[in-house]
């Protein structure tokens, strides 16, 4: 069985909000706690996931995220 693609809102300690796609949802949110996230990321510690869908295709993931992105600019 595939895993299925994510796009998710990571809430930052500051209020920030950062938007990602990937295919292990807890584990990235692990990697961005632990720091070895992207710099944006890495700084703002702790992060939360605040909001995820689940996609089948990963451009399905990427459209979304891109999406996101601009409403949140």
């Amino acid at each position: 069985m595939a895993f299925p693609h994510y796009t998710s809102i990571l809430r930052c300690c500051d209020g920030t909000s950062y938007v990602w796609h990937t295919k292990h949802l807890d584990r990235r949110q692990q990697l961005h706690n632990e720091g070895r996230g992207p710099k944006y990321t890495a700084a703002k510690r702790p992060v939360e996931i605040v909001y995820s869908e689940s996609f089948e295709a990963l451009e399905a993931a990427n459209a979304r995220e891109k999406q996101l992105e601009r409403w949140m600019h």
